[in-house]
């Protein structure tokens, strides 16, 4: 079961405005996102979404006194997915395309979540054998890492 959903607003809106040499109408869009929300309970709050996508496109017209003024609301879209934070976890292969070009280093690890810290101590203490293999000396894995 998950937990948590992630969401963000994205706008797409057509702007005219006339040019001042000639009776002709210039047109174009532009798109307006409202930056990703991560909610675990709280209730998806329209009011302050709809409030942001107004306020990008509000400070779109008056720039510079561009002169552009909404001709119409093209598509409004709801993104909306589950969110699966990232975490360190146990050892995942390295792609053979990536593995093939020897320019990283991936750790084993087999009983535990420490991938990150051996990679730091692989950088910190470069090992001369066995490049992948876990640290398994308690003078390099015994650090307070709080």
């Amino acid at each position: 079961m998950f937990s948590a959903v992630k969401y963000y607003f994205k706008c797409v809106v057509e702007f005219e405005r006339e040019v001042s040499e000639s009776d002709d109408v210039q047109h174009t869009t532009a798109q307006f996102y409202v930056p990703p929300v991560v909610s675990s309970a709280e209730a998806l709050d329209l009011h302050n979404l709809v409030a942001s996508l107004q306020n990008s496109i509000e400070s779109f017209t008056r720039r510079g006194g561009s002169g552009w003024n909404v001709s119409q609301m093209r598509s409004l879209s709801l993104c909306i997915g589950v969110f699966r934070s990232t975490a360190g976890s146990s050892f995942i292969a390295t792609p053979a395309e990536i593995a093939k070009k020897k320019a990283i280093i991936n750790i084993r690890n087999h009983n535990d979540n420490k991938c990150f810290q051996y990679s730091i101590l692989a950088c910190l203490h470069p090992p001369t054998h066995h490049k992948t293999k876990s640290f398994s000396t308690k003078s390099n894995t015994s650090r307070n890492w709080t």
